[in-house]
């Protein structure tokens, strides 16, 4: 690859950053949902019906730049298959053997990578619906915007909204609380 090659997909890859986000993984919101209910399991004294709404990531740009990069490779891959089957490709079958396993030893080691990336996100951030107990008997739907850090700890949560909450003496039954007054 020439430098001139090398500046420019350098160049057009910090673009992408500013320009493209991530979109956030399965995985990623599996785990999310998962330390939400446990949050809400230890933090609420009951609550029940809850849904999720609004996940967003907001991945590093060392883990978004190895996502481009591994996209960048799989294109190249996918462009010398293409090539190949076309009948583009010049050079000799064993030269296509040698580009093309290493460009699928480049492909591997990029996945693991990223499949492993410490440092993957800022932040998670999700918003909770939930019926939650009160002081005043009955349940009120609330929703929490919910903040993880990258070990998937949730580090803060904000009430958004609330539904059918009689007046403002209404308060969240929280599992600490009612422990207290056993």
């Amino acid at each position: 690859m020439t430098k001139f090659t090398s500046l420019f997909i350098g160049l057009l890859i910090l673009t992408s950053i500013t320009t493209l986000s991530v979109k956030p993984t399965e995985n990623d919101l599996i785990k999310t949902k998962k330390s939400v209910l446990i949050w809400a399991d230890s933090t609420f004294y009951h609550h029940e019906e809850y849904r999720f709404e609004q996940f967003h990531a907001t991945y590093t740009d060392l883990y978004q730049m190895a996502i481009l990069r591994l996209e960048l490779y799989q294109g190249k891959l996918l462009n010398l298959e293409k090539l190949k089957r076309k009948g583009f490709y010049k050079k000799t079958d064993s030269e296509y053997d040698k580009e093309h396993t290493a460009l699928v030893t480049k492909n591997e080691g990029l996945k693991n990578t990223i499949d492993n990336f410490k440092n993957k996100a800022e932040s998670y951030q999700i918003l909770f619906w939930s019926n939650i107990k009160t002081n005043q008997g009955p349940t009120v739907y609330y929703s929490h915007l919910i903040k993880l850090d990258n070990n998937y700890t949730v580090i803060s949560a904000e009430i958004k909204s609330e539904i059918g909450k009689k007046n403002s003496n209404t308060k969240i039954l929280y599992a600490k609380d009612v422990k207290k007054k056993k």
